[in-house]
């Protein structure tokens, strides 16, 4: 599942994707998915992860300097590229950076081992070469605490990741954040209010969901589902003629809506200017 996007101040660039679901093989519950999808220049690297608009949470891929985290860096170790990932909802956030070292396991656990108190060491295991390690900084659990584990498959360099949680508490019996998410209760399905792309709202949609946000050094994307009982064919065509004349991408519609996989599918692109 993708996400749809929210306005942004910049030029938005939306992709609309029509899927057909079921692996090119006919079956009674078998449906078609469509998703939105947008990209927004790179935000300021100072700012913060996620914004009032962000209600179903961020997934943060931007670069993170690990000597932000409160957490002892073993001299050297290098980040790896793509080795950031942050989450933040409204039940809390977290970060992971990973690192690697040169160093064999046994230097770099010793290095941990001599900087954290005596009883930071939560596990140690070694088995056939490979080795893993995880230390515990500071108090906190799973969710609110700080975290370094130190791994190696016994050849190349080792590995070390550091990890840091923060819960409000959403998740601990606190009254939830607001959203502008709604749940049927009689069959659990999702109703996000997609409106604010600016696309067509496909009337026999089952079923509208939201997605983190996604950041990454680039930019932002954000994405989002409908979900319809009704054919691929049958939602094209109700998409075809309200979308702007050559939106659609080429490619896709040369190959009679057909992928490698045997499913059929549609894109259309449709650019705007979305001034905030």
């Amino acid at each position: 599942m993708t996400r749809l996007p929210l306005p942004l101040v910049c030029a938005i660039v939306a992709a609309l994707t029509l899927g057909f679901s079921g692996c090119g093989q006919k079956s009674a519950d078998t449906s078609s998915k469509l998703v939105v999808s947008s990209a927004s220049a790179a935000p300021d690297a100072q700012a913060s992860s996620t914004d009032a608009s962000d209600s179903s949470g961020v997934i943060d891929y931007r670069t993170k300097d690990p000597a932000t985290l409160g957490i002892p860096l073993y001299p050297g170790a290098k980040t790896t590229e793509g080795g950031s990932v942050g989450s933040s909802d409204k039940t809390g956030s977290g970060q992971v950076v990973n690192l690697t070292s040169p160093d064999s396991f046994d230097t770099v656990y010793g290095w941990y081992k001599s900087q954290l108190p005596a009883d930071a060491q939560k596990m140690k295991t070694s088995v056939m070469g490979a080795s893993t390690a995880t230390f515990q900084v500071g108090p906190g659990d799973e969710k609110t605490g700080k975290f370094v584990t130190v791994s190696s498959t016994g050849k190349g360099d080792t590995f070390i990741t550091l990890s840091v949680g923060n819960s409000t508490g959403a998740d601990a019996g606190s009254s939830p954040a607001p959203s502008n998410a709604s749940a049927d209760q009689s069959t659990g399905l999702q109703h996000d209010d997609l409106g604010t792309f600016g696309v067509p709202t496909y009337p026999n949609a089952t079923e509208s969901v939201m997605l983190p946000a996604m950041i990454g050094d680039e930019g932002k994307s954000e994405h989002g589902q409908l979900t319809t009982k009704d054919s691929f064919s049958t939602v094209y065509a109700w998409y075809k003629p309200r979308l702007r004349a050559g939106s659609e991408d080429a490619e896709a519609a040369a190959s009679n809506h057909i992928n490698s996989d045997g499913d059929e599918g549609a894109m259309f692109e449709i650019s705007s200017m979305i001034t905030l």
